[in-house]
Order: structure tokens, then C-alpha cells, then sequence
């Protein structure tokens, strides 16, 4: 039988079916084990990219909320019929830091495409010609208040659909 059979093998060929058997033995696990990690490997590649969109989500809502705050001041100073032209001023260099937020966060999302960049168009959008409106004066601080808030809305919207498409709000360990 099979005891006779290795038996009359010599010692390279009995050392040869105990490694193939070894093998065997081995590659299932360390296949389940390269398999898993080339699955975590991917959920960080993708989570990193996500941090860098979300990064510029939020450097958008920072922009445009400061945008928001320089306005108020702006606006109420103009309806007083005191404007202040430093004021003014700050309130320009914030909507170019606004108009550069929109810009970079358009060319982070532009990869990414899903959801979150379909979601994109409605917060510069609901932007665009909101600084031209103040500077004409057809606003009030309430108004101007209401529309920035809208603008935060639509890119905190947005970055609910980031968070989502990238997985960021999934637990690792669960």
C-alpha cells in the first residue's frame, strides 16, 4: 500500500512530498491572508484620497464662512452710510480666497466623480453671484446672511456624499 510506496522512495523524493504537502497546508491560509491585506491596502488608498477632498471641503466652508462674517461688516458699514474701505478690501481678498476654495475642491472632487461629484454643482452654484450682489448693495446683512448660509448648506451637503463615497464613516475594526 501507501506504506510501501514511500517506503521504497529515497530521501530526496520522500523530503519532496513533505514539502508539497507543507505547501498545500500553507498557501490556503496565506492566501485568505494576502487577500485580506490587499483589501485593507485598498480601503487606505481610497480613505487617504478621501481625506485630501475632505480637506478641501472644509477649507471651502472656512472660506466661504469667513466670507459671510467680512460681508455682514461690509454691508451693515455701507447701509450706515459709513462704508469702510479696509473692511472692503478684506472682504475682496476673502471672496478670492472663497473663488480659489471652489477651485481647488472642483479639481480634488474631479477624480473622484460618484456622487459627490455630481453633488458638486449646486455649491458654486448657489455661490456665484452672491459677491456681485453685495457689491452692488441689492442686500441686506439679513440677506447676505441667509445666502452664505445656503452656500455652507449645499457644501455641507456635499461633504456628507464625500464621507459617504469614500467610506470615511465606516468603523475598520467592525
Amino acid at each position: 500500500g501507501l506504506r510501501d510506496s514511500i517506503g521504497r522512495m529515497r530521501i530526496g523524493q520522500k523530503l519532496l512530498l513533505l514539502g508539497a504537502v507543507y505547501t498545500l497546508l500553507l498557501a490556503v491560509p496565506t492566501g485568505l491572508y494576502l487577500m485580506k491585506a490587499a483589501a485593507e491596502l485598498s480601503a487606505s488608498a481610497r480613505e487617504r484620497a478621501g481625506i485630501d477632498v475632505v480637506e478641501r471641503s472644509l477649507a471651502t466652508i472656512q472660506a466661504v464662512s469667513n466670507h459671510r462674517s467680512l460681508s455682514a461688516g461690509a454691508v451693515a458699514a455701507t447701509l450706515a452710510g459709513k462704508p469702510d474701505a479696509a473692511l472692503s478690501a478684506e472682504r475682496e481678498s476673502a471672496r478670492k480666497a472663497a473663488d480659489a476654495a471652489f477651485a481647488a475642491l472642483g479639481r480634488g472632487l474631479a477624480p473622484a466623480g460618484g456622487r459627490a461629484g455630481k453633488g458638486y454643482a449646486a455649491a458654486p452654484e448657489t455661490w456665484k453671484g452672491l459677491p456681485a450682489a453685495i457689491d452692488g448693495r441689492v442686500m441686506s446683512v439679513t440677506d447676505s446672511h441667509a445666502r452664505h448660509t445656503e452656500v455652507c448648506a449645499a457644501l455641507l451637503a456635499l461633504l456628507e456624499s464625500v464621507l459617504d463615497q469614500y467610506r470615511l464613516t465606516e468603523d475598520p475594526e467592525a
